[in-house]
Formats: structure tokens, C-alpha cells, sequence
């Protein structure tokens, strides 16, 4: 005899899952057999980007990152963070979260260091996204280069986009 079990494991799950068949009959020896699967989280985390190709000194400007997660799992306390080049001042940004993501820490402020913690569902169109605006500095020469960085607590795919 053959029985098949089939099931979704909740995205919040991680640890062992252990299924046990056992038989009995009468006048037979009880038999048992287990399996055990570990259960390891497993995300896909983006994070874009954009901000103006050019810009002169002195010049308003306004960079976007959008963070999300394509799943399996939830992302829970996914961490963005940014350095943003000290030519630009009077920094201040302000995140959002749209479609389930939520943020728990970092929504808004002010300065060149932007750290925001969110939980990334693997919801479609989930996420966490953050304007950045600042002046460019009236002395500023040559090119700016900046990355956002998004991390999770579980294990997986962290990637990261740059556009300038």
C-alpha cells in the first residue's frame, strides 16, 4: 500500500518537519519508518535604484530605491541601507511600504546614513520604497556614484542594483 501526502509549508516556517507512518495488525509486529526535513527560509531580495543621469552643482536631486522580495519565504526585519556621497547635502529621506510590506524602523530622517527595516512579504508588488532628496554641492565635480544595499535575516539571494 501506497499513501502520499502532500502539503505548502507556511512561508514563516523554519526548522524540521518529521513524518512518521507507523503499521500495526493484529498478531503483527508494530513497524514504523520516519523522515525528516529540515526546513531552511529561502527569500529572493531586489533592491533597485534610479536616480538622474546628470546633474549640475548646486541642483536639487532625488534618487528612488524600491526593495522587494520574490520569495518563497517571508522577510522579515530586511534591512536597507545606504551611504550616501557627502556632495550631496541637506539630505533627508521618507520610506512606504505598498501590498503588505510593512516597515518597523527607519521611516523617515535627515543626514547621509539611511538605514530602514522592513518585512518583505513574497507578495506581487510588495514592498519598501525610499525618496531620497538633496542639493548637490555648489562645489561638486565629477561623478557620483552610490549603492543601496538590502539584506534580510534569512538565508538567500541578497541582490542589489545600482543606477545612477
Amino acid at each position: 500500500m501506497i499513501i502520499g501526502v502532500k502539503g505548502v509549508i507556511n512561508s514563516d516556517f523554519s526548522g524540521t518537519i518529521r513524518n512518521t507512518a507507523v503499521v500495526t495488525g493484529p498478531g503483527l509486529p508494530t513497524i514504523s519508518d520516519s523522515a525528516v526535513t529540515d526546513v531552511d527560509k529561502q527569500v529572493a531580495l531586489k533592491v533597485r535604484k534610479d536616480g538622474p543621469a546628470r546633474v549640475g552643482a548646486g541642483a536639487q536631486m532625488q534618487y528612488t530605491i524600491t526593495a522587494s522580495n520574490a520569495g518563497p519565504a517571508n522577510a522579515p526585519g530586511a534591512v536597507i541601507t545606504d551611504t550616501i556621497d557627502a556632495r550631496l547635502t541637506n539630505v533627508a529621506w521618507t520610506a512606504t511600504a505598498v501590498n503588505g510590506a510593512a516597515i518597523t524602523s527607519g521611516a523617515s530622517g535627515t543626514g547621509t546614513q539611511i538605514r530602514v527595516v522592513g518585512n518583505l512579504p513574497p507578495t506581487p508588488g510588495a514592498a519598501v520604497t525610499i525618496i531620497v532628496t538633496g542639493t548637490v554641492s555648489p562645489d561638486a565635480t565629477g561623478t557620483i556614484v552610490n549603492r543601496a544595499t538590502l539584506t534580510g535575516s534569512a538565508p538567500g539571494m541578497i541582490l542589489w542594483y545600482l543606477r545612477r
